[in-house]
């Protein structure tokens, strides 16, 4: 096997109960790795790979329940499959809001209260990230388990207690935003951006736009005012009837959409929670100019 050489890999697994096997995946393949690594922007490193080729994910064996590990996932055939690494990995980030500082492989005996890292913060000479235990209960407190996943399998094949050191970067929750824009017929083709590291002032001023209404040529025709190079720097892409994440700024505390063509939504206040969501839809459309409205 490579790095896993005298493991024994074979006592890791539940193989044996109807439980066991709905949580194994087929063989791994490399369009499996690749689909997997874009979806989540972290490469995989060899030692998951190995352990991958193994065996694709699975329930630790009820012989080694003095550990707190409770299953590895696998990646699965359908990307949106539960238990599968990449529909787990956008569970824990969007829905319990653990940090976003590599691979969650690990599940553990609290049911999501905490779980197994491969932190991406800290990697050897060998692609190796350390493995750590997040506590999202207590406020996504980061304890230093193992050098690396070998040495992590390694300490639960002894079946004992494993000692942490809490290490003192624990990562604070982010402030996230979502924004739906509703379907609507008027502009349907038209992207929308959403900007909130800047005031809808210092926007204005800086990119010459004296109103936030379009100028319009003698035929009609919106006039653009702004290159979209520059509107997908300073501000996230929407388009019609979609939802988008931002991670926002510590300083971040307005919200505003704009066009190419330089309409601007209305300016709405952003507060300090950690998940706000904000409705984006269109007004205007056939005999007026549509522009973009945040919904208060």
């Amino acid at each position: 096997m490579g790095l896993f050489n005298g493991i024994a890999l074979n006592e890791l697994f539940d193989n044996e109960s109807e439980y066991g096997k709905k949580h194994r995946f087929d063989e791994i393949t490399e369009e499996l790795i690749q689909r997997a690594e874009d979806k989540i922007g972290y490469k995989l490193p060899p030692s998951y790979r190995e352990l991958l080729t193994f065996q694709n994910g699975g329930v630790i064996s009820d012989d080694l329940d003095e550990s707190w590990l409770s299953a590895i996932y696998g990646i699965a055939p359908d990307p949106k499959t539960w238990d599968g690494l990449e529909e787990m990995y956008d569970n824990w980030r969007g829905e319990w809001e653990y940090p976003d500082i590599g691979i969650p492989f690990g599940e553990t005996q609290s049911a999501g209260h905490d779980m197994y890292y491969m932190d991406f913060r800290s990697v050897d000479e060998n692609g190796e990230p350390r493995i750590v235990r997040i506590d999202n209960e207590m406020g996504n407190e980061v304890w230093f388990v193992a050098d690396n996943l070998v040495e992590f399998i390694r300490m639960i094949l002894k079946n004992e207690s494993i000692d942490e050191t809490e290490l003192k970067d624990s990562i604070p929750k982010p402030r996230r935003l979502f924004v739906t824009r509703k379907k609507k017929f008027a502009s349907a083709l038209v992207p929308y951006w959403l900007i909130t590291d800047i005031s809808k002032a210092d926007f204005m001023k800086q990119y010459g736009l004296e109103n936030d209404l379009c100028e319009h040529s003698e035929t009609g025709q919106p006039i653009p005012r702004i290159d979209a190079s520059i509107l997908d720097t300073v501000g996230t892409r929407i388009r019609n009837g979609e939802t988008v994440e931002i991670t926002l700024k510590d300083d971040a505390c307005t919200l505003f959409a704009s066009t190419m063509d330089g309409s601007l939504s209305n300016e709405v206040s952003l507060d300090d929670s950690l998940i706000q969501k904000k409705t984006l839809t269109t007004k205007g459309g056939f005999a007026k100019v549509s522009y973009p409205v945040i919904e208060q």
